[in-house]
């Protein structure tokens, strides 16, 4: 995803794909009842100049059926406020849980200076001042058209 990588776009994105395809959203949910899966898709991200590169990873033996799935559920975009307002939610209690783990807290200052030179102070700030209508704006304008396919096989 082509994307100005500063903080909030970042989490701005990373919220859309938890809403649509992380462990308790309905499209995870569906897949795991329909045994398309057997555990709930792992969501993961890495910063390669400026561009925000997003992993969506299963386990299945469907795979075809899972990336059908997975790009009929990306081509809309609309996630419900309350959603957002839970995964906010979420982001708050997660970055409160991180600062009583000392290696987690040096993990996250590192890789602020890897990928933005600095460390974050205002991470906390930044999560409350996330708000519905700037996500709206950044969702509508990615660009997910831009995808690759990895599928790992099983070895005997």
């Amino acid at each position: 995803i082509p994307l100005k990588c500063n903080y909030k776009s970042i989490i701005y994105t990373l919220t859309l794909f938890d809403c649509k395809l992380g462990s308790t959203s309905k499209f995870c949910e569906q897949l795991i009842n329909d045994e398309i899966i057997n555990e709930p898709l792992a969501i993961d991200y890495n910063i390669v100049d400026d561009y925000l590169i997003i992993f969506v990873c299963a386990m299945t033996e469907y795979a075809d059926e899972v990336i059908n799935r997975i790009n009929t559920e990306m081509k809309f975009l609309k996630v419900d406020e309350d959603d957002f307002i839970r995964k906010k939610k979420t982001l708050i209690s997660s970055l409160v849980y991180l600062s009583d783990n000392i290696f987690r807290l040096n993990h996250n200052i590192i890789n602020d200076i890897i990928f933005y030179k600095k460390f974050n102070t205002k991470r906390y700030d930044d999560i409350l001042s996330l708000n519905f209508n700037d996500f709206n704006k950044l969702i509508s304008s990615l660009d997910l058209s831009n995808t690759s396919l990895l599928i790992g096989i099983k070895s005997n």
